[in-house]
């Protein structure tokens, strides 16, 4: 393969990424948000969170429209929220004026793009129910919810053999259900968690995990070794977002990204406000645990959904 074939293709994974995440940060009131995501076309979800003040997660997608969202720190069905985002654009999206005004708000956006990300509906079908996806290649992790009140946000994770969690705990990995989880390139097998609810809707993102030099998103586990600024976490790139989750009773959902400051932390399973502290560095191939413990407890293990930062 030529220098100019190599290059091209390059070029052309540093322009899906900026097509396909952004990370934008605003203060309330009515405002247009313009990152180059063709949200009106191809889809996908805008998560958004107050940093400044304990607040929801809200998660509005284009599948649900516009005027309602759901919560990843709930099991709550859909909240009305019209004054929310009002459109989505082929260049980002549209907000009302119903966030505060002296509000500090964080979004991170994803559009629905091959080997990076898919958020979609589907019917809940009884026994070991397989949940299609569009990734074109390996799911690395999918996060599944039955939209109505009292459903979990059930995380299936390619690193978590046969065992799931919750987005919306702290909880450790579970075994319940019966039947095999699979995780492949066309779909993830659910282990007869939804069965009971056979008909009703399940709201479904799924994350790609792309190995290749020129991929975007890795989702991953490392093992933590107790001594700080040590554990170095290789992904061949330099990250633009993280959320880890310590597989142990009781650690969050901590999300971290360089728009904010990498020592900025929400927890998407909390509603509480954005707190400061140096958890993890991001580097030019990875990220490094900071601490001796939380992370990187010795021997404990931890999974981690990382998105690239090509800017």
């Amino acid at each position: 393969m030529s220098i100019l074939i190599r290059r091209a293709m390059n070029m052309q994974s540093q322009k899906s990424l900026l097509d396909a995440f952004s990370v934008d940060l605003f203060t309330g009131g009515s405002n247009t948000i313009v990152n180059g995501l063709d949200l009106l076309n191809d889809g996908g979800m805008v998560w958004q969170k107050r940093r400044d003040t304990t607040e929801v997660h809200a998660l509005i997608d284009t599948i649900n429209g516009t005027g309602k969202y759901l919560r990843s720190d709930s099991t709550a069905g859909f909240t009305n929220f019209t004054n929310g985002i009002t459109s989505f654009n082929d260049d980002g999206y549209s907000m009302g004026s119903g966030y505060a005004a002296a509000g500090d708000f964080v979004s991170w956006a994803f559009k629905n793009a091959p080997k990076f990300f898919q958020v979609k509906t589907d019917v809940i079908q009884s026994g070991n129910w397989a949940i299609s996806h569009n990734l074109g290649i390996q799911c690395g992790v999918m996060i599944a919810k039955r939209q109505a009140s009292g459903g979990n946000w059930v995380v299936y994770h390619k690193d978590m053999p046969n065992t799931y969690t919750y987005l919306n705990t702290s909880q450790a990995p579970q075994s319940g259900g019966s039947g095999t989880i699979v995780m492949t390139d066309t779909s993830v097998t659910t282990r007869n968690l939804f069965g009971a609810y056979a008909g009703q809707t399940c709201q479904v993102m799924a994350f790609a995990d792309d190995t290749s030099p020129n991929g975007i998103i890795r989702c991953g586990k490392y093992t933590g070794n107790g001594v700080a600024g040590t554990n170095q976490i290789d992904l061949g790139w330099k990250p633009k977002f993280i959320m880890i989750k310590g597989l142990e009773a009781s650690l969050n959902w901590a999300m971290f990204d360089s728009t904010r400051g990498e020592d900025k932390r929400l927890l998407a399973d909390n509603t509480g406000a954005e707190t400061s502290s140096q958890l993890v560095n991001f580097t030019d191939t990875g990220f490094t645990l900071s601490t001796s413990n939380v992370y990187n407890a010795n021997n404990k293990d931890n999974i981690y959904i990382a998105i690239r930062d090509i800017s």
